[in-house]
């Protein structure tokens, strides 16, 4: 018996192909055999020695090729390009690092090798010229090329594609992932659309087209980050290091993120598959800052490993406080193991089984008023989707979240310790059909919280009135059904129109147990509520056509809608009673909103332009009308908000962004305006009715700057002033010259903030030296 093996690499998998050939021969039948047989057998071994020889021939005489493919003008690594043979079957794509390794047959210097993406216009390179190029430059597109079915299935799309079409801002790791930005929080003010409102403390949360930060839903891989007890979130926990792209759905027309996103949704998304093996980083900044990261990638075929470990913190010092201090100090973890059972594409694709970690710890001490804060956030997830056997098209995720908040505040004589320590379970099962022109989705959602609160204040000048500690337990469930129809359009140019229409149905119910109250005799009913149960549909309806060209792209939808907010547990226990001492223990209602949106996305592509490459236009107008809103109030020196509520309210505006592209895209320039209406300001408080942007990316040879100046303007609000007996003082004790208020009456009083203009330039460039990558 004789065999041969010889490796052949097609599409970067080794086949091994065999040449076998048998004699079954007895001792008998040796003894037997004739010369003519001896030659037979001769025959057949030469000819599989000829056989074996000339495979291996054949194999010495392809040519092995390799090259990294980048982007011309950031020299960014471009993953999942195709690459193949012109007018063959002979290809394979660039890994994560943008590499690729592809035999080609010798003795053809006519062939062609075409790189091809969606978002890059394809290059056509011949051998000889491939065989001396160890890296390929393409040029990026401003309109994405369509009809490439391999292409579509690597590239991830967005997750808000399954919704309602709507409004929304994508930042891609490219435009944040070398900057200077400190945090989530920091990027995200770039945003046209976004305030967000930072503390002494660091924290900082994001509100949108004018609503609250109670109203934005935050999501880090599909799991929900806001808390039991306020619904917010702290965008500073939230790093930027090995995220893939932040999506901010703009408006209340979202479906399948839940209720009580009046104002929108910010959904960050995690990248899973990396393009090194270990990654170290150091800053300095102002306020002796800095921060240092250590983060380490391996992946064993399909399976995807990634742990990183974050340390930051800064000191300020106040002026006019001798040795006062702003100390904040922040240690962050993450990781993932992601199995991909594919094979092929992104790892965060489909057909994935994922878990994932995420712990931050924030602490933050001001010795100026004698505050310290403590937070810890820990959340754990599992995360499948694809087939599960005959089911196709699933998307099923668990997780466990943790918060754990200790709060000490020392002002004058008053002094409050609060904690406040949240766990919650969060499952999530999604199902997709396909019927030619109908795309259907179906999805449930559940969620448990356990609050252990405590709020413990000495001292306090007024009487403590409301819960000093108590236990709840908050159950939500959802389910959203999303059917999509594709209506034939008999147009070449518009190629797409969608019929969208949602149905969705919570039902809320909270549980209080082991309440202790600050005043039972005199304030018996103060943060005291029966177990509460809150039940409410949605339905929203929208509108999408969409088509284009090689040179021109357009998209437009219209969406009508109404949404639901239930009230969260903080406003539930808090008490109108400190503003009308009177009042019984009063039952909140649920938040209803009606809502009609309008917008647009033209894109052009110049040709035969040198210097203007192409320009973008996308604009929005929107209306919300409230019912039954929850308005809150605070006081100086107390931190503690009370409520009222408000009949109605209305927050309208439009939002227009102009981009122009330049030098093949080496230049882009931005603008953006919104312009808002808020018709109650005391239940919007604090929110700046106008923003103006203008952002300026230049990209060359991998130097990269970045220019983004934005203006907000003016912000008012309503707060409550303490009794004329404090022995703090008046409000205009506590406040800066440029705060004095506007009184109201005689407890009440406007605050209005100026406005506030911003500059931030970022310059950067990356180097490369063989398997070394260097940011500065």
């Amino acid at each position: 018996m004789i065999f041969c093996a010889v490796p052949r690499t097609a599409n970067n998998i080794e086949i091994q192909y065999f040449v076998r050939i048998t004699l079954r021969l007895s001792i008998p039948g040796i003894m037997k055999l004739r010369k003519s047989d001896l030659k037979l057998i001769l025959m057949k071994l030469i000819a599989g020695i000829v056989l074996c020889s000339s495979t291996g021939f054949i194999h010495a005489q392809s040519i092995r090729l390799s090259a990294k493919v980048r982007d011309i003008n950031t020299h960014r690594a471009i993953s999942y390009a195709n690459v193949f043979i012109v007018d063959t079957q002979i290809g394979t794509t660039t890994d994560q690092s943008g590499n690729f390794i592809l035999n080609v047959p010798a003795g053809n210097p006519g062939i062609k090798i075409r790189i091809q993406h969606i978002a890059y216009y394809a290059r056509d390179i011949g051998l000889d010229s491939l065989q001396t190029t160890s890296v390929i430059f393409l040029q990026p597109r401003i309109i994405p090329m369509t009809g490439l079915a391999v292409e579509a299935e690597r590239v991830q799309m967005l997750d808000i594609t399954k919704d309602l079409p709507q409004t929304v801002a994508v930042i891609t790791a490219k435009e944040f992932e070398i900057r200077g930005y400190a945090d989530a929080g920091d990027l995200l003010r770039t945003d046209q659309s976004v305030q967000i409102d930072e503390e002494l403390s660091g924290r900082k949360l994001a509100s949108i087209r004018g609503g609250n930060a109670d109203e934005v839903i935050v999501l880090y891989d599909g799991v929900r980050m806001n808390n039991t007890y306020d619904n917010v979130f702290d965008l500073s926990q939230i790093d930027l290091d090995d995220l893939d792209r932040f999506e901010i759905i703009k408006g209340s027309n979202t479906a399948l993120y839940g209720p009580e996103a009046f104002a929108g949704v910010v959904n960050i998304v995690p990248k899973f598959q990396q393009d090194y093996l270990i990654r170290f980083q150091q800053r300095f900044g102002s306020y002796q800052s800095g921060k240092w990261g250590l983060h380490l990638y391996k992946n064993w075929r399909n399976l995807h490993a990634v742990y990183s470990i974050k340390k930051s913190g800064a000191i300020r010092t106040a002026t006019g406080f001798s040795n006062a201090q702003l100390v904040n100090e922040t240690e962050n973890h993450t990781g993932s193991l992601v199995y991909d059972f594919s094979g092929s594409g992104p790892a965060n694709s489909r057909n994935t089984l994922g878990l994932m970690f995420f712990l931050n710890r924030m602490d933050y001490d001001n010795q100026i008023h004698n505050e310290n804060l403590v937070n810890s956030n820990d959340m754990v997830s599992l995360h499948y989707t694809g087939n599960l056997g005959f089911v196709k098209n699933v998307d099923l995720s668990a997780s466990y979240r943790k918060t754990d908040e200790g709060q000490f505040l020392l002002i004058s004589d008053e002094a409050v310790e609060r904690t406040i320590d949240n766990k919650s379970y969060y499952v999530y099962l999604e199902k997709r059909f396909y019927f030619r022109r109908f795309d259907l989705l179906l999805a449930y959602q559940h969620e448990t919280g356990l609050l252990d609160f405590t709020d413990d204040r000495s001292a306090i000048i007024k009487t403590p009135i409301g819960v000093k500690a108590a236990s709840f337990t908050q159950h939500r469930n959802g389910f959203v059904s999303i059917l999509k129809y594709h209506a034939p359009t008999g147009s070449d140019f518009f190629n797409q129109f969608d019929i969208n229409l949602s149905y969705r149905y919570d039902g809320v119910s909270n549980s209080q147990d082991h309440v202790f109250l600050r005043d039972p005799v005199n304030y018996p009913f103060s943060g005291i509520f029966d177990d509460t149960h809150w039940k409410d549909s949605t339905v929203k309806f929208s509108v999408n056509l969409a088509g284009g060209d090689e040179y021109l792209a357009t998209n437009g939808f219209i969406n009508v809608g109404n949404n639901v907010k239930f009230p969260t547990l903080f406003q539930q226990i808090s008490s109108p009673q400190f503003i009308t001492p009177d009042s019984a223990a009063t039952i909140l209602s649920p938040e209803t909103n009606n809502s009609i949106e309008l917008g647009f996305n033209l894109t052009r592509k110049l040709p035969f332009a040198a210097t203007m490459y192409g320009w973008q236009i996308s604009a929005s107008y929107f209306q919300n009308n409230y019912s039954n809103k929850l308005r809150t109030f605070f006081t100086p020196g107390f931190p503690v908000a009370f409520y009222d509520n408000v009949r109605t309210a209305k927050i309208s505006g439009f939002e227009f962004k102009p981009g122009l592209f330049l030098l093949h895209k080496k230049v882009t320039l931005e603008a953006g305006v919104a312009k808002y209406n808020i018709s109650n300001k005391a239940a919007f408080p604090f929110k700046f009715d106008y923003k103006h942007i203008i952002n300026l990316f230049i990209d060359h040879l991998g130097y990269a700057f970045q220019m983004h100046l934005f203006r907000e303007g003016e912000q008012t609000g309503v707060i409550r002033l303490h009794s004329t007996s404090s022995t703090t003082g008046n409000v205009t004790d506590i406040l800066s010259p440029e705060l004095q208020p506007e009184y109201l009456a005689s407890d009440l009083a406007i605050i209005t903030l100026p406005a506030v203009t911003n500059m931030d330039l970022h310059l950067s460039k990356q180097f490369h030296l063989k398997k070394l990558k260097t940011y500065i």
